[in-house]
């Protein structure tokens, strides 16, 4: 005969085990099962400190107290929220300021106030990814919040910590994110997945929400600055021109011409890759000397230097091409292009100018040049090898 075994008072039960996170949120929540704002405790310490601080009125030639507001009231139930964040117990004045959010919405003043509170008490808290949501939630609820300013510092505050882990990977010479800025458990202070591109994302939102507050500028220096530490020239030179084009009175407009220069430069190729971009990096340089001689003179050599590399490269490569010319057979172009490097001022006293010179005396005045010389056709890309 088959045994009962559900039955069977013999039988030792199973223990059930339960992961200690599931144990902690059955315990929080049934700490949590209560309002705060109907806290007896919380009520008491929020009367206390609203009769400390409770303003006087002129009424009929005497100072007069300003009638409390009622617990209940949309403006007695934030004032209760409000005496826990005074008190510093955020955890509290989070879930009070939640309450009072959701409790009253049709009162547009008191819902826009609890929600940036709320985001405060989170953020005194350290629960930095649920204060970027809270902020958030404010900001698209409220666009043209008073408290855009406040919530936009926060942020950005947020999106610079979020960076930190990057920075002292970069200095330790590990750009890449994988695996811990890609995926680590600290769900509060950091988000879940993909640290870097939620700090950058965030600075992004930050220009579109404030494009002309006095941090728009920065989350551009700050986010082509990451992605010039990360390798990303091609992105780093995007913001970099943004800055420069979009911000023409900000203060890193010297920094940003001599990097977006820099980051063009790191981005090029070589000879035979397409020299638009070296020619953007010697304007860009030439610019920032005329326009900012004093804020970067401790840099003018450096930028020099620089431009004497840009000259080199722009030389070699029409020196490459009439090169290729001269390998295919084709001696009239391989000449056109050596005449043009000997030609140029900007290529005067390179090593491309003699070894072009060298060429055209190895190949004689049988290949006959045009009588006026421009810039070759093939200024911009030597030929496919």
């Amino acid at each position: 005969m088959k045994r009962n075994t559900k039955s069977d008072p013999s039988r030792p039960r199973p223990r059930l085990l339960v992961p200690a996170w599931v144990a902690a949120s059955i315990a929080l929540a049934g700490c949590h099962h209560r309002s705060v704002l109907s806290d007896p405790e919380v009520l008491r310490a929020a009367a206390i400190d609203s009769d400390d601080s409770q303003g006087l009125v002129l009424q009929a030639g005497k100072w007069e107290k300003v009638p409390k507001p009622e617990p209940g009231t949309p403006q007695g139930d934030y004032q209760i929220a409000e005496a826990l964040y005074r008190a510093e117990d955020y955890p509290k004045a989070e879930r009070a300021f939640e309450e009072v959010a959701d409790k009253h919405k049709k009162d547009p003043e008191i819902h826009e106030k609890a929600l940036f509170m709320r985001a405060e008490s989170q953020f005194q808290q350290g629960h930095y990814t649920g204060a970027r949501d809270s902020y958030g939630e404010l900001l698209k609820t409220y666009p043209g919040s008073p408290h855009l300013s406040a919530a936009v510092q926060r942020l950005f505050v947020i999106a610079d910590g979020w960076l930190d882990d990057a920075r002292a990977d970069v200095r330790r010479g590990h750009t890449s994110s994988f695996p811990h800025r890609f995926f680590q458990f600290d769900p509060e202070h950091k988000p879940l997945f993909d640290i870097d591109g939620h700090a950058i994302k965030e600075l992004s939102n930050i220009r579109e929400r404030d494009p002309n507050g006095p941090l728009a500028d920065d989350t551009l220096m700050m986010t082509a600055g990451y992605h010039y530490s990360m390798g990303d020239y091609r992105d780093a030179d995007t913001y970099y021109d943004q800055l420069i084009h979009n911000y023409p009175r900000s203060e890193y407009q010297p920094q940003a011409h001599v990097l977006s220069a820099e980051a063009k430069l790191q981005a090029y190729k070589g000879a035979s890759y397409e020299g638009r971009q070296l020619e953007e990096a010697k304007r860009i340089l030439q610019a920032a000397l005329n326009q900012y001689p004093n804020e970067l003179e401790a840099e003018r050599q450096r930028i020099y230097q620089k431009l004497d590399a840009i000259r080199q490269e722009q030389a070699k490569s029409q020196f490459e091409i009439g090169e290729w010319y001269r390998r295919m057979g084709h001696p009239l172009s391989a000449r056109v292009y050596y005449q043009y490097v000997v030609s140029q001022k900007d290529f005067a006293g390179t090593k491309w100018a003699e070894r072009a010179g060298e060429r055209l005396a190895e190949l004689g005045s049988d290949a006959p040049v045009a009588a006026t010389l421009g810039a070759p056709a093939g200024t911009e890309q030597a030929p496919a090898r």
